[in-house]
């Protein structure tokens, strides 16, 4: 019988020790996610900034912000499909210039939920996700922070074990 109780014992605990790699792996994914999301929308407002730099030199050439111009001009154009492309395409620059700075910014323990408020589902949806296991600091943090968080829910869950086979026990 304690033979039996010795190799439970073994595989309960293998078997948190593979789950809190996997939770490390896990975590240190997130860094990298960020950074892959982060580089796609560097992409996608560098693709704004021509239109973006047209309308701001055009607005200023005429003493207007660059929306004051568009909106002065909402009469006047007989495109207005062009117009609400413009229009479109220097709200996406300046949304997308924002949230890389905000993203960017942002502390290492607040970065997953920055990242999560502040990015596009229709960016995350359509983005491909490369894994990659990085050694810098940052993916080692949240490396650890997912054993730890790993550890405490193995914990909790084994509670309730620990204190049936406590009260089991011959006094």
């Amino acid at each position: 019988m304690r033979i039996l109780a010795n190799i439970t014992r073994s595989i309960g605990q293998l078997l948190a020790r593979i789950l809190c790699a996997a939770a490390a792996l896990l975590f240190m994914q997130i860094p990298i996610y960020i950074e892959q999301y982060t580089d796609i929308l560097v992409e996608a407002r560098d693709e704004a900034r021509p239109v973006f730099e047209a309308t701001q030199r055009l607005a200023f050439q005429n003493n207007f912000s660059p929306e004051a111009y568009l909106d002065a001009m909402d009469g006047e154009v007989a495109n207005q499909d062009s117009l609400q492309l413009v229009k479109n395409t220097l709200m996406r620059f300046r949304e997308y210039d924002e949230n890389i700075e905000i993203i960017s910014q942002a502390p290492l323990w607040k970065k997953p939920i920055v990242f999560m408020q502040h990015s596009e589902k229709s960016i995350r949806e359509a983005m491909e996700f490369v894994p990659s296991i990085n050694t810098d600091v940052e993916s080692l943090l949240y490396g650890l922070m997912g054993i730890l968080l790993c550890s405490f829910v193995l914990y909790l869950l084994a509670w309730p074990i620990r204190r049936a086979r406590k009260n089991r026990s011959p006094k």
